[in-house]
């Protein structure tokens, strides 16, 4: 079996931000190997085995958290980073 990757979306504005000291300490006691968050708009259909390239870099998305607001402005995705083929 090949596994193989299919283009979803293009060109999406994002803010990728690499986590604080802090955060990244607190997410090893929790989920290991997040060391990103990044946040778009609102977007249906977006999953946790789905895969962000930036920059020639793969994100690797551990789920999609709406704002707490309306649930329908932004998404959050805290990420680790690298290939990975599971």
């Amino acid at each position: 079996m090949t596994t193989s990757w299919l283009q979803v979306a293009a060109n999406v504005p994002a803010q990728i931000v690499p986590l604080s000291v802090r955060e990244f300490i607190a997410s090893q006691s929790v989920q290991s190997g997040i060391t990103t968050r990044i946040v778009i708009r609102y977007r249906a259909g977006l999953d946790a085995s789905m895969r962000i390239l930036h920059n020639g870099r793969i994100y690797n998305p551990q789920g999609w958290l709406a704002d707490a607001d309306s649930g329908i402005q932004y998404l959050t995705a805290p990420c680790s980073e690298g290939l990975n083929e599971g």
